[in-house]
């Protein structure tokens, strides 16, 4: 082979790897350079209550951190199915955040079917799970009731007597009844409502008798004397009422029940991307200023890791689907 071979064979070789660099560089220009723009964050609530704010809390940290703005999209209505739809089918570009609870990536599955549009495990990768939101059964200020005891017993007394509310069919405001009335072995009629504002203006009218409500959203109205509290349903008491017992304490020893709230993003998100965003999830949830405001809200910090997370939802969801046919619930 003489050099006037060799020449034009290592001319090609070179002029082959400037054009593999040049054809890489584009890719990995665009993964360095995300995020380029506004991200949003979906949820499936309406503006002003407790999910909403943490929402919005979630959403300035993420700001801070990835130095874009993060626009929160509230999409409520169908049990949170609308908001999880439209996150699942959106682009897995890592522009798309989603804050999931357990109405929507637990019950929903297991009570709607083939309804949804969307598989929890397929459709979303898990970064986080940020906080567990216990019920509180609240009553009218007047209601002659100051212990689940009395409720109970009166209820059996003269059963379908008493009404409670609930803010829709699968939530865990209306599971959480029906939980008493089946552990209780108690008959009471439900009202549902489009939220917890609209149940709690009949409820201070004295026009419904309970309510599990959201620590945070009822506990104003229980510091005010507007409502009385008589548990709270999570395993131990709540910071935000600390006087006010658990369902465990008043006999009722596997009365344990809340809704967990995470972040998650679209499946097929590149995995940098992913990475990146479980990291940041795990720092903000590290803040003391975020946990102390979780806990104003009546929410319970949890910081569980991506996987963590994953398994979590996979084990409610077994648990739901069991708790459901054990008490054989029904839903309107």
């Amino acid at each position: 082979m003489n050099r006037a071979t060799l020449l034009p064979r290592r001319t090609v070789l070179a002029a082959l790897a400037s054009s593999l660099l040049v054809a890489a560089a584009p890719a990995a220009f665009a993964q360095a350079a995300w995020p380029s723009g506004p991200l949003k964050l979906i949820l499936g609530f309406a503006p002003g209550g407790a999910g909403d704010v943490t929402a919005r809390l979630m959403a300035q940290k993420y700001s801070a951190a990835l130095g874009q703005p993060v626009v929160v999209e509230n999409k409520p209505g169908a049990n949170s199915t609308i908001a999880a739809t439209a996150a699942a089918k959106s682009a897995p570009d890592g522009n798309t955040l989603y804050m999931g609870t357990s109405t929507d990536l637990t019950v929903a599955p297991t009570v709607m079917g083939h309804q949804i549009q969307y598989n929890v495990e397929r459709d979303f990768t898990p970064l986080g799970g940020l906080v567990t939101a216990p019920n509180m059964l609240v009553v009218p200020a007047n209601s002659p009731f100051n212990s689940v005891a009395d409720l109970v017993r009166h209820a059996k007394a003269n059963p379908n007597t008493l009404n409670f509310a609930s803010f829709g069919g699968i939530t865990t405001s209306y599971l959480a009844a029906e939980l008493l009335k089946n552990q209780g072995g108690v008959e009471m009629t439900h009202v549902p409502f489009k939220g917890s504002a609209l149940a709690i203006t009949e409820l201070l009218a004295g026009r419904i008798d309970l309510f599990f409500d959201t620590v945070a959203s009822s506990a104003p109205h229980v510091k005010a004397g507007k409502l009385k509290a008589l548990a709270v349903t999570s395993a131990t008491r709540s910071q935000l009422v600390p006087d006010v017992p658990t369902m465990r304490e008043q006999g009722f020893p596997s009365f344990v029940f809340g809704s967990t709230i995470g972040m998650l993003i679209p499946s097929g998100t590149p995995a940098p991307i992913a990475q990146r965003l479980q990291a940041e999830t795990a720092k903000i949830m590290a803040m003391p200023d975020v946990r102390a405001r979780f806990v104003e809200l009546g929410m319970i910090p949890v910081a569980l890791g991506p996987k963590e997370y994953s398994d979590f939802i996979r084990a409610e969801a077994a648990r739901t689907a069991k708790l459901i046919q054990d008490n054989k619930l029904k839903f309107e």
